[in-house]
C-alpha cells in the first residue's frame, strides 16, 4: 500500500510502518501533485495528519485539486477535524490556490460556518 493510500484510508499503523520501516517520504507526491497530507486532509484523517506533521510533512505544500494546500482540500470536502489539525500544525489559510481562492474563500462559498469561524479565529501557534 502506498503512503498516500494509507493516509486517505486513515490506516495509521500502516502509515507509521511505511514511514518508519519503509522510509516512505512524507512529502512525496503522486503524478498529480497529491501528497499524503493532501489525501489525509481530503478524507478527514486527523490522526494521520497529526502524525505526518510531526514527521515533517509540509503543511503548506500545493498540489492536487486546483493546486491547493492540504487545508484547501480539507475545507473543500468539509473535513472539520482535518481543518482543525492543519491549523494547529501551522497551515496558512491566506495561501491562494490556482483559482486565486484562499481556504476561507472556499469555506464561505460552501457556507461552512464552523470552518469559517475556525479560520477567522485562527491564531498562529508560537
Amino acid at each position: 500500500m502506498s503512503l498516500r493510500r494509507a493516509s486517505a484510508s486513515g490506516d495509521l499503523s500502516e502509515v507509521v510502518r511505511l514511514v518508519e520501516s519503509e522510509s516512505a517520504e512524507v512529502n512525496g507526491r503522486g503524478k498529480t501533485g497529491w501528497s499524503a497530507l493532501h489525501k489525509a486532509a481530503e478524507h478527514g484523517q486527523a490522526k494521520v495528519i497529526r502524525y505526518l506533521c510531526r514527521k515533517g510533512a509540509d503543511v503548506n505544500c500545493t498540489g492536487g485539486l486546483f493546486d491547493g494546500t492540504p487545508l484547501h482540500h480539507a475545507v473543500y470536502w468539509g473535513q472539520v477535524r482535518a481543518v482543525q489539525q492543519l491549523l494547529k500544525a501551522g497551515a496558512d489559510p491566506s495561501i491562494e490556490n490556482a483559482n486565486g481562492d484562499t481556504s476561507l474563500d472556499i469555506a464561505k462559498d460552501k457556507n461552512l460556518e464552523t470552518v469559517i469561524m475556525m479560520i477567522e479565529n485562527n491564531t498562529p501557534v508560537k
